[in-house]
C-alpha cells in the first residue's frame, strides 16, 4: 500500500469519526488518534497493525542494541544478523551510523559466507562426482576381485586336483620303490650271503694252501737239509777216498822206492 492510498484511508476514517486527525507544522507528520479506545476492540485489521507495529519496534530496538553491542565487544563476526532477520532489515528507514555499519557487516559476512558456501558447494559437488567415480572403479575393481578370486578358486581346487593326483601317483611310485628296495636289499643279502660263503671258501682254501705251502717249504728244507747232507757225505767220501788213495799211492810208492836206509839195513 503506497502512501497515497493510506491517505485515503485515514480521510474515510476521519469522516467517519472513527479517527481523529492532528496536523503538525511539518508536512508529513501529523497525528492520527483514535476517537475511542472501543475500537481497538472491535477493530481485528488495526489490531493487526498494532501487532506489527510493535513487531517492527522489537525488531528495530533488536537492530540497534545489536548494532551497540556488536561496536562495544569490537566487532566480532559471530554477533553479526543472517538469514531472515537480516533481509527484513534492509527494508528499515532512518538507520544510524553504527547500525548501517552493523548490516553492511551483516550483508559482506553473509556474501562471504554465501561465497564459502558456494565453493564448498562445488567443492562437494566435485568430491561427490569423484565418489561417484570411486564407487564405480570399487564396483569395478569388486567384479575384477571376484573374477579372481573365481579364477583363483578354480585354479586352486585345479592345483589341489593336481596335487591329490600327484600324492596318490607319489604313493603308487613308493610303492613300487619300497617293492623295489625290498627286492634289492633281499638281492644284496643274497649275493652278501654268496660273497661271504665265497671268502670263506676263499679263506678256507688260503688256509689249505697255506698249510700245503708250509708242507712245501718243509718239504724244501729236508729236501735241501738230505742234499746238502747226500753231497757232503759224496764229499766226505770223496776226500777219504782221495786220502785213502794218496796213501795207497805213498806206500806203494814206498814200497817200489824204498829208501836207501833201509837198503843199507839190509
Amino acid at each position: 500500500m503506497d502512501a497515497a492510498q493510506i491517505n485515503q484511508v485515514i480521510d474515510k476514517l476521519v469522516e467517519a469519526k472513527l479517527v481523529r486527525l492532528t496536523p503538525s507544522d511539518t508536512q508529513g507528520d501529523g497525528q492520527v488518534e483514535l476517537v475511542h479506545e472501543a475500537l481497538i476492540d472491535n477493530w481485528p485489521r488495526y489490531q493487526g497493525w498494532l501487532e506489527a507495529e510493535q513487531l517492527n519496534r522489537y525488531k528495530r530496538l533488536r537492530l540497534v542494541r545489536d548494532a551497540q553491542d556488536w561496536q562495544a565487544q569490537d566487532r566480532p563476526s559471530d554477533l553479526l544478523w543472517r538469514g531472515q532477520v537480516l533481509q527484513e532489515a534492509k527494508s528499515y528507514q532512518n538507520l544510524s551510523v553504527i547500525e548501517t555499519e552493523f548490516l553492511e557487516a551483516s550483508e559482506n559476512a553473509l556474501k562471504a559466507a554465501t561465497f564459502q558456501e558456494e565453493n564448498f558447494l562445488i567443492r562437494l559437488e566435485f568430491l561427490t562426482k569423484e565418489l561417484e567415480v570411486a564407487r564405480t572403479n570399487e564396483r569395478a575393481l569388486q567384479e575384477e576381485l571376484n573374477t579372481i578370486q573365481a579364477t583363483s578358486k578354480l585354479q586352486e581346487e585345479a592345483l589341489q586336483e593336481r596335487i591329490s593326483s600327484f600324492e596318490s601317483d607319489a604313493r603308487g611310485r613308493k610303492l613300487v620303490l619300497q617293492k623295489r628296495v625290498d627286492s634289492l636289499e633281499t638281492s644284496l643279502k643274497a649275493q652278501e650271503k654268496t660273497l661271504q660263503d665265497k671268502v670263506n671258501s676263499h679263506k678256507a682254501a688260503s688256509a689249505e694252501v697255506l698249510r700245503y705251502k708250509q708242507k712245501y717249504q718243509r718239504f724244501l728244507i729236508i729236501t735241501a737239509f738230505l742234499v746238502i747232507s747226500t753231497g757232503a757225505a759224496i764229499a766226505f767220501a770223496v776226500v777219504q777216498r782221495q786220502n785213502s788213495s794218496s796213501q795207497s799211492e805213498s806206500i806203494l810208492r814206498d814200497l817200489t822206492d824204498p829208501p836207501q836206509s833201509e837198503i843199507a839195513r839190509l
